[in-house]
């Protein structure tokens, strides 16, 4: 008989195969899919829903790192514009442990009516950096998103780029096809 340590232990190798597998981008399952399997493995769904959303959003569990000891402000100037609205990075704030980015949204109210809500962004450069969005706010006809970058940006931001990746849900991550680049080099 198999020890419960021995299948814990087996359900840890298929998360890392399923990780690697999935190479950080976004699949959840769909309704079907988890409907099948409750059923088939005497599970409850959602509980299937809320163990492969964790899966998802491994970066909750990451140790969050808070900026530290302020250095100086890195002068960006970076605008793109994705489906009517103009996004901008002015500037990054660097400090001794991380960087922080803001991403700026400004749209034309008129233009936006049909919008449900203020649009979600994670953002990545490589594997040597780790991002996390950490909030924002605006008002009507715009919105700015900040994110945490750990370890802190080099100062000469050449073979930097951003890579902002809209998403439905802040929390969920499931993108929703608006990809935006910031080449920082040029």
């Amino acid at each position: 008989m198999t020890s419960l340590n021995e299948i814990s232990r087996e359900i840890c190798r298929f998360i890392g195969l399923r990780k690697e597998a999935a190479a950080g981008t976004f699949h959840m399952p769909s309704d079907e899919d988890f409907s099948r399997w409750a059923q088939e493995f005497g599970l409850e769904q959602e509980m299937l829903e809320a163990v492969f959303l964790a899966l998802e959003n491994e970066e909750q569990y990451q140790e969050k790192v808070e900026p530290e000891g302020f250095r100086k402000l890195l002068p960006v100037m970076k605008t793109a514009e994705a489906g009517g609205s103009f996004y901008t990075i002015t500037y990054i704030r660097q400090f001794e442990n991380a960087s922080t980015v803001f991403l700026h949204a400004d749209w034309e109210e008129e233009d936006h009516q049909h919008l449900k809500g203020i649009d979600h962004f994670s953002m990545q450069i490589d594997e040597r950096f780790s991002c996390r969005f950490e909030g924002g706010g605006g008002g009507d006809g715009t919105y700015t998103h900040r994110f945490i970058v750990s370890p802190a940006l080099p100062d000469d931001l050449r073979g930097i780029s951003l890579l902002f990746t809209e998403t439905e849900d802040p929390f969920f991550g499931k993108p929703s096809g608006k990809k935006m680049v910031f080449d920082l080099s040029i």
